[in-house]
């Protein structure tokens, strides 16, 4: 998720995930002559990473603890689930039933799969001669900036029986 939608702290990572995003676009344009296939997997799993996160990392410690599945908050609203629970997309990605299925980012963790959005243009706005700073400034707020993107993996949110960051 952090080269989809950023992550304090890891300007390097996410730089490399969405490179891999950018790539699969357009190996998808390239290898699609040759009948060939090319996805981004957005994977959403317990690794060593994920472990540091303040509010996953008691719960994932329990699960490894105890052999219990992560809680359905975790898995349903985070999105969050065991490294194998990505092999089910990519055995589907593997098969048949995805001929038509390319350069597409596609999310998987926990209980939850998602198709990604490709970056777009937004919002368009032209000036006749060009832009100057004073002219995008003074038509920032009312034009292309009137709604701006959110950006950064929203923080988890535990539920409140959990307790603190459970």
């Amino acid at each position: 998720m952090a080269g989809q939608r950023g992550n304090f702290g890891q300007t390097n990572y996410a730089a490399a995930k969405a490179g891999i995003a950018a790539m699969a676009r357009t190996w998808a344009m390239e290898l699609g002559r040759a009948n060939i296939t090319v996805n981004a997997v957005v994977p959403v799993a317990a690794t060593e990473m994920t472990k540091t996160i303040p509010a996953f990392a008691p719960v994932i410690e329990e699960s490894e603890r105890t052999c219990r599945p992560f809680p359905d908050w975790l898995r349903k609203d985070e999105g969050l689930g065991m490294v194998e629970d990505v092999a089910g997309l990519i055995v589907f990605l593997a098969s048949d039933a995805s001929a038509e299925v390319t350069g597409q980012a596609i999310g998987i963790g926990g209980d939850r799969l998602a198709l990604w959005s490709h970056p777009a243009e937004k919002a368009v706005a032209f000036a006749d001669g060009g832009w100057t700073a004073d002219v995008i400034a003074a038509s920032w707020q009312s034009g292309v900036g009137a709604e701006p993107e959110t950006y950064g993996i929203p923080a988890p949110k535990a539920p409140a029986s959990h307790g603190q960051g459970a």
